[in-house]
């Protein structure tokens, strides 16, 4: 079974909605963006696994004017981390703007 999930894992496949992890790898590998944006998912986790608030990680971390995230299934995410950090100071606006371009 673990021969099995390996292969279906590590193989690059897009199953809709969803890329696995071979797609991944190869997308990071490939688009330098794609790279940048994974170590800042990264960077993040790694703040909140040491208890660090969204409030408190740099803005240029969450902004949407890196382009639009939503074309890419590993970036989707910088919408919703970007309307997080916003609920977290409170400001309300911007969350509200930010699930909308989600």
């Amino acid at each position: 079974m673990g021969v099995i999930f390996a292969l279906i894992n590590g193989v690059p496949l897009y199953i809709y909605p969803i890329n696995n992890d071979g797609l991944n790898a190869l997308k990071i590998k490939r688009d330098y963006k794609t790279k940048r944006d994974f170590w800042i998912k990264l960077k993040i986790n790694e703040q909140l696994a040491k208890g660090k608030r969204l409030r408190d990680m740099p803005a240029e971390w969450f902004g949407v004017e890196n382009g639009d995230h939503t074309s890419n299934p590993m970036n989707a995410a910088f919408n919703i981390l970007a309307c997080m950090r916003a609920m977290d100071a409170l400001d309300f606006e911007t969350a509200r703007k930010s699930v909308i371009t989600c």
